[in-house]
């Protein structure tokens, strides 16, 4: 079985690697967009030159077109590499003194511009993943700017007594005790509730959606602290006029145990309020 290495437009190579791996590779999409080949991993040669590799790839774009995201990946690449130096003021085009709220809202006029979703189906893996790398990029500064607000004490979380928002490293630490007036996080929230397997936390913290959430949280009457987890799915900035700041978090492989928990304690205190 003949094994073949691949180069991209950056010279990186792959390999040695089977035309079956390759074709995995490609069909997964996981496969950078490969410009030369070779069998013994010195000298190589343009991908036309290898029927079976060509085969392997599938349907090739024109060249004009991968000539084209090429030269944006290098614009997007170029920018990146500025803005990793500049102030988030600089980056997101607002005044130092901006309030939270124009910080956020400006993150979000520029952030979608990169969102994976908005990319053209024929776009190339290296495309993809230069938009990806803005986008962390972008999630880093405005993270930066909420956590160089002044916080006297724990956010506020609903009306529970106790419950407290931390970071860690690139998540969240969320603890919720909660009585029977606090069945609201899992009721209230029109989009964002029980039904859906979300619950909905107002706090004035800014989390990007995605940002991934650590729960303990201690039910009035229970004797042991449910962990959960799960991702932000709403942040306050994305919220409708009407409701409060927040954020709306999706819990994830939630135990049927848990679950069931949550329905009879949510049936009982709905029933106390």
């Amino acid at each position: 079985m003949s094994d073949y290495w691949l180069a991209d437009a950056d010279a990186r190579v792959l390999g040695p690697i089977s035309i079956e791996v390759l074709k995995d590779l490609a069909a997964s999409g996981k496969l950078a967009e490969v410009r030369a080949v070779s069998r013994d991993g010195r000298s190589f040669a343009p991908v036309a030159n290898f029927p079976e590799v060509v085969a392997a790839l599938g349907p090739r774009l024109p060249e004009a077109v991968l000539a084209e995201q090429q030269a944006a990946i290098q614009r997007l690449r170029q920018w990146l590499g500025e803005i990793k130096h500049q102030p988030a003021h600089d980056v997101f085009r607002v005044p130092e003194s901006a309030t939270p709220d124009t910080f956020r809202a400006a993150f979000f006029a520029l952030v979608k511009r990169f969102y994976p979703d908005r990319l053209s189906p024929e776009a190339t893996v290296e495309l993809r993943r230069a938009c990806e790398d803005v986008f962390l990029a972008l999630t880093q500064k405005i993270l930066e700017v909420e956590r160089r607000r002044p916080q006297v004490g724990p956010p506020p979380v609903g009306k529970s007594e106790v419950s407290q928002i931390a970071w860690r490293g690139g998540s969240i630490d969320v603890r919720l005790k909660v009585k029977a007036h606090d069945v609201r996080y899992f009721t209230w929230h029109p989009e964002i509730n029980f039904r859906f397997d979300s619950l909905y936390v107002e706090t004035n913290e800014f989390a990007v959606p995605g940002t991934p959430v650590n729960l303990s949280i201690d039910f009035e009457g229970a004797a042991e602290t449910m962990s959960a987890w799960g991702r932000v799915i709403r942040s306050d900035s994305e919220r409708p006029a009407n409701l409060p700041k927040g954020l709306g978090i999706k819990l994830l492989d939630l135990p049927e145990s848990d679950r069931s928990f949550i329905r009879t304690w949510i049936a009982r205190a709905s029933s106390r309020t």
